[in-house]
């Protein structure tokens, strides 16, 4: 939405599927929440009920309730799940899309994560990450941008809070 490009213009098509794979337990995912479901029953059927509460958890947090940043989506889950390996599981993805703090995130951007992966989906361009990249090229030379590639950043030219300009290590 920042961009203002539309989805036609990125080519986005829906994941096939994806894998979270440890030691000897496999949770596969797509976008359609019922197959996580099941493959959490499956490997850890004790946690069926446990992860039916954490969705229920994750639906209902309130993005706007700053509250919510303080707490450890660790210990949340913890509390909630109790299996080490589960949170494990579940954090691995996560952690890996969006996390700014090690072996750990803030309840809110957990739960925004998880949203996003788990309950809204993931795409995967449909014809590659280079049509990707040539719309934002395109998009960025079209609102005034000048993309200079090999060119190493010396420093960045500063206004206050704004990015005024920048100079390169060429000159």
């Amino acid at each position: 939405r920042q961009l203002r490009m539309s989805w036609d213009e990125l080519a986005i098509a829906p994941q096939i599927g994806s894998e979270i794979a440890f030691p000897g337990v496999r949770l596969r995912f797509s976008n359609d929440l019922d197959l996580l479901r099941a493959e959490v029953a499956r490997e850890f059927p004790g946690q069926r009920d446990r992860f039916e509460r954490l969705l229920g958890e994750i639906v209902d947090y309130d993005d706007l309730d700053e509250s919510h940043q303080a707490i450890s989506a660790r210990a949340k889950l913890r509390d909630i799940l109790g299996d080490p390996l589960l949170i494990e599981m579940l954090f691995c993805p996560l952690m890996f899309y969006g996390s700014a703090r090690e072996h750990d995130m803030d309840w809110g951007q957990f739960s925004i994560m998880f949203r996003s992966i788990f309950l809204e989906g993931l795409g995967r361009p449909h014809a590659g990450v280079r049509l990707i990249l040539r719309q934002l090229v395109r998009k960025f030379r079209a609102l005034g941008g000048e993309l200079r590639l090999r060119s190493g950043v010396q420093r960045l030219e500063t206004d206050g809070d704004r990015i005024t300009g920048v100079v390169l290590e060429n000159g």
